[in-house]
């Protein structure tokens, strides 16, 4: 009689397990139709205040995207004075995706949020001729942000200037792991000339991990990481003198370059 007892509750548990395990199975489910319902609710939402913001911009704004969207858009994408209304980033970011004569991107001080970051990022992993991103001035400051940079900064071989300044919580609590993934990019990044993290609340904590990039990177020639919270001037001190060393390297290898090529030229002459 034990037995038959200890065999119906082992059977009622099963069914227990077996009916809760169900139920968290369909709770989730619903919770992820939920937020993906959501999430293309916000999507939506999203595409149509931008679509009405450009709708509604200046005639000089949609003058200018209308030139930076075809296969003739300038090489050099500067909006400088120009209205830049939500969408209008996503618009560059297409033709940055579609065209590969552009050669560089200045958005300086557009309120460029991270999402339009991200699209332009994703775009520029496409891109093979970009040698020049400014984004000064903006409210970059996600980690997805600097995860996608970092992504680009991995496989990305054309790239030269990089500026972020002035993104002035770009380095924060919230962002500090995956900004120093990003200097772990920046490490075998043999392409960049010259960054610029200026005024994105850098920190002290972060000094050890710029350092590390340098003895390491050979290339960067121009760094500037000015923050009112940096004290630690001895390792600002370093830093200093390994971007120095890079300089002097550089200078060196195109000193030789242009020898090397005056020597051919010679000998074409003489020829």
């Amino acid at each position: 009689m034990d037995r038959k007892q200890e065999e119906l509750d082992r059977q009622r548990r099963t069914e227990l397990m077996k009916k809760n395990a169900e139920a968290s199975k369909k709770a989730e489910q619903e919770r992820r139709d939920k937020e993906k319902k959501q999430k293309a609710s916000g999507i939506e939402a999203t595409k149509k205040n931008e679509m009405e913001a450009l709708a509604n911009s200046s005639q000089a704004t949609k003058k200018f995207l209308m030139e930076i969207m075809g296969p003739l858009c300038p090489k050099d994408i500067n909006p400088s004075g120009v209205e830049w209304p939500p969408g209008a980033t996503r618009i560059v970011a297409k033709s940055v995706y579609d065209y590969n004569h552009i050669e560089s991107v200045c958005l300086n001080r557009k309120g460029i949020n991270d999402e339009e970051f991200e699209a332009l990022i994703i775009a520029m992993m496409k891109n093979k001729s970009v040698r020049k991103l400014e984004m000064e001035g903006n409210s970059i400051e996600a980690a997805k942000s600097l995860e996608r940079l970092t992504e680009f900064i991995k496989t990305n071989d054309t790239l030269q200037h990089l500026s972020l300044e002035c993104n002035i919580r770009l380095y924060g609590n919230a962002t500090k792991d995956q900004f120093k993934l990003l200097l772990d990019a920046l490490r075998e990044n043999e392409s960049l000339l010259s960054v610029n993290f200026s005024f994105c609340g850098l920190m002290d904590d972060v000094l050890p991990k710029f350092k590390d990039m340098l003895f390491h990177n050979s290339t960067i020639i121009n760094l500037q990481i000015y923050s009112p919270l940096l004290n630690d001037t001895i390792s600002l001190r370093k830093i200093q003198q390994l971007v120095m060393a890079n300089q002097t390297e550089f200078h060196k290898e195109r000193k030789q370059e242009k020898e090397e090529r005056l020597a051919m030229m010679t000998e074409f002459e003489r020829l």
